[in-house]
């Protein structure tokens, strides 16, 4: 499969987590193309989410070609997390047929207490599973 997505126009391979590494290091297909291995989203330490992020989206923006509606002049990630830097995936970067509520976490910033995002890890964590929320509205 990863196979299909190489060629001239691919210009990074951006790798979120452990598993994801691991598979990009057993692809030998990726040759010359840059591979960024960073913290997966979920990930329970910032500090390393963030500098992490930050390093990447700095390179990225360097060597990849911005998309025509693309904001690539955004600010990059500071050392906390603010606001901003929750904003919904777009739609039409999303499997087909996901729930609606995918994709937007705003809902779940808005909870007392607030939380960062709709999934967790179960405690204690089996490395395995993710639990997500949904809006029960």
């Amino acid at each position: 499969m990863f196979n299909l997505v190489t060629g001239p126009r691919l210009q990074a391979v951006v790798a979120f987590g452990n598993k994801a590494k691991d598979i990009v290091n057993l692809w030998p297909g990726h040759g010359g193309v840059p591979v960024f291995e960073i913290a997966h989203p979920s990930s329970y330490n910032p500090i390393i989410l963030l500098n992490e992020w930050r390093a990447a989206v700095t390179a990225l923006r360097a060597i990849v070609t911005p998309d025509s509606k693309a904001k690539a002049k955004m600010p990059n990630y500071d050392t906390s997390f603010v606001a901003a830097d929750y904003v919904p995936i777009p739609r039409a970067d999303l499997p087909f047929g996901v729930a609606p509520h995918l994709g937007d976490d705003s809902w779940v910033r808005a909870l007392n207490p607030m939380h960062p995002t709709s999934v967790e890890r179960p405690q204690p964590d089996d490395r395995h599973t993710l639990i997500w929320k949904a809006p029960t509205s």
